[in-house]
């Protein structure tokens, strides 16, 4: 009798802690599930380490595994970065590692048992960049825009060599807290491929780079220098105090008319009527005219790239 009672306490001492162990490692594969760690999306990258010396020989008398860890969570659900759980000791680690297998169980299979230090979520605060775009490029200008998660201030760095791009010199800086964010480049060379990189700043100093980006400036060849052809224009209708006068385009531009009494129209002044959407159809109706008077008039388009055409001078009598 005595003797199984000394085998049933060594088979106790021996079996226990592997329970421990056990129990523990499923808590880790729960947290690698997401089980434990709140928000996080389930194509996060999860890099989980566990302070658990399992097996490891210099604690051989009951060390067990992260005994009374607290598990912190930093969760990135917007930006593509890693999500990270880690285990971090909280002071208790002698308690199982140093106290043998009794206090091993104690604190990690019992504790665990019962939810004690659970595992917590405490984000970190994170700026996320998106939408990084350069338009509007030119032979010597380039417009980069971008928009953040939330309020911050923007810096760009650029070079012609993307190793170079983050210790280059030439910075330009948005200082305006804000989730959208605006800059715009100058006197830049023509045909010239750029490497750029905008960095955000929150209040609370958090910053976050939106990677390595180019953009080309076009050629001289390449721009448009050439003003739209008008190529018609009439007076459709004519009342007692106003008119409307059409025409059409080979290229997308502007509209604007100048109306006056005199067969000397001039066009440098501002316009009877004006439209800044860019088409190839022009519609404008000129009112305030004073009725049975004959009025000249010129029409006049803008395209894109600032090229400008008027028209010869037409005619009309209102009724």
């Amino acid at each position: 009798m005595k003797n199984k009672l000394i085998l049933s306490v060594l088979m106790f001492s021996f079996f226990v802690p592997v329970f421990a162990n056990a129990n523990l490692l499923n808590s880790k594969v729960a947290l690698l599930g997401n089980g434990n760690v709140p928000n996080l999306k389930t194509n996060a990258n999860i890099e989980a380490k566990i302070d658990s010396h399992i097996g490891n020989a210099s604690h051989n008398n009951g060390a067990n595994m992260g005994i009374g860890a607290t598990v912190s969570a930093e969760h990135r659900n917007d930006d593509h970065d890693k999500s990270y759980a880690t285990s971090t000791d909280n002071g208790d680690k002698d308690k199982g590692e140093n106290g043998g297998w009794f206090n091993g169980l104690w604190h990690s299979w019992f504790g665990n048992w019962f939810n004690w230090n659970h595992a917590t979520s405490t984000p970190d605060a994170f700026v996320v960049v998106r939408n990084v775009t350069a338009s509007n490029i030119g032979t010597s200008t380039a417009e980069i825009t971008w928009n953040t998660n939330a309020s911050t201030t923007g810096e760009l760095r650029y070079a012609t060599n993307a190793n170079d791009v983050k210790a280059s010199t030439n910075v330009l800086s948005d200082t305006s807290l804000g989730a959208s964010h605006k800059i715009v480049l100058s006197g830049l060379n023509p045909n010239t491929k750029y490497y750029f990189e905008v960095t955000a700043k929150d209040a609370a100093g958090n910053t976050k780079q939106g990677g390595i980006n180019s953009f080309t400036t076009k050629s001289e060849s390449s721009v448009d220098t050439s003003a739209p052809s008008i190529l018609f224009n009439t007076v459709i209708s004519v009342g007692t105090s106003d008119a409307r006068v059409i025409w059409i385009t080979n290229e997308a531009s502007n509209s604007k008319i100048w109306v006056s009494e005199s067969e000397s129209i001039g066009t440098d002044g501002t316009d009877n009527a004006g439209s800044l959407n860019l088409g190839y159809v022009h519609d404008l109706k000129v009112s305030g005219l004073k009725s049975g008077t004959k009025y000249f008039y010129k029409v006049q388009s803008t395209d894109a790239s600032g090229n400008v055409t008027t028209s010869e001078a037409g005619s009309f009598t209102t009724k």
